[in-house]
């Protein structure tokens, strides 16, 4: 890991970014003393079809104690309003 003074983060922030970006993870340094670490999120994105996106949503159910709860308050719904 690579040491990069405060002083080029505020100076060159889209550079030490642009570096993280690549995949490399950088130490802070104050001083040539060690305070942070600089690394790139790991983002794992998975899209999924619309099909599956609707069969997961229909296999959830509400918490059931929530469910009483709100029936109890708003015993009204707009279900038969379909």
């Amino acid at each position: 890991m690579a040491g990069v003074p405060v002083r080029d983060l505020r100076n060159d922030t889209r550079g030490v970014l642009d570096r993280v970006t690549a995949g490399e993870t950088l130490i802070l340094t104050v001083r040539g003393r060690s305070i942070a670490t600089i690394s790139a999120l790991r983002i794992d994105r998975r899209w999924i079809s619309r099909a599956e996106f609707v069969r997961t949503l229909l296999a959830l159910r509400p918490d059931e104690a929530l469910d009483a709860d709100m029936r109890a308050v708003a015993p009204e719904t707009t279900d038969e309003l379909e």
